[in-house]
């Protein structure tokens, strides 16, 4: 499966980021490195519209609160003031308009195509985003850039699309010279943290996973 992903982002042209790569690219914070990419980098309009639904949704709320975050093997809630909340939502911004300016958005007549009812369950199954993005990259030419099993193993098999995830991604950038080794062995050390299962280690990945957790074996990602 690394093969044909490896060969198929060699012979693909332009690369569709499905909303599991966006939410991937802003976890490991590749939006600066994207522009080094030699693709046309695309983002159908409902990804980009499901994104602003979640920062409008922030914006409405007013006043203290708290996040959701995961610290360990538990969950905790981490207060927030009304200063802190805004500081977030424009630093998010400013990372999404970075993607966004590196990208096309395209809209996705195609799926409006579909027959009613085939519509119907993929997008309820894929959400808006990841419909229009299998649909996109169904086109000659066209690779998935998906973190999503279930979505790209469907995108191939229903719809015959090419597609690669994040790790794959870096590493045949990493080949090329368009981002250095050491990004992609600390990216690699990252997602197997953030719970990535389909993350395949490396000795140089467990160093840089060391590096990371300054050493200490019970700390996060070493742990």
């Amino acid at each position: 499966e690394r093969s044909k992903a490896v060969a198929a982002l060699d012979t693909s042209g332009t690369w569709i980021i499905e909303p599991s790569a966006l939410a991937t690219i802003f976890l490991l914070d590749l939006e600066d490195d994207l522009s080094n990419l030699p693709v046309n980098l695309v983002l159908s309009q409902g990804t980009v519209a499901d994104f602003d639904e979640m920062l409008q949704e922030d914006m409405q709320y007013h006043g203290d609160g708290a996040v959701l975050v995961k610290q360990g093997d538990h969950v905790a809630f981490i207060p927030q003031t009304a200063s802190e909340r805004e500081g977030r939502i424009q630093s998010f911004t400013n990372r999404f308009n970075k993607v966004k300016s590196v990208s096309t958005v395209v809209g996705c007549v195609e799926l409006a195509k579909l027959d009613e009812h085939r519509r119907d369950i993929t997008i309820k199954a894929l959400g808006e985003g990841g419909a229009e993005s299998v649909i996109l990259a169904a086109k000659p030419g066209h690779l998935l850039w998906t973190d999503d099993c279930r979505l790209g193993g469907f995108a191939r098999t229903e719809h015959g699309v090419k597609s690669a995830w994040t790790q794959v991604v870096l590493q045949w950038a990493a080949q090329h010279g368009y981002i250095s080794e050491q990004k992609f062995f600390k990216s690699s050390a990252r997602l197997i943290g953030f719970g990535y299962s389909f993350t395949s280690p490396s000795v140089p990945v467990l160093i840089a996973a060391a590096e990371i957790a300054d050493w200490d074996q019970s700390r996060w990602p070493l742990s």
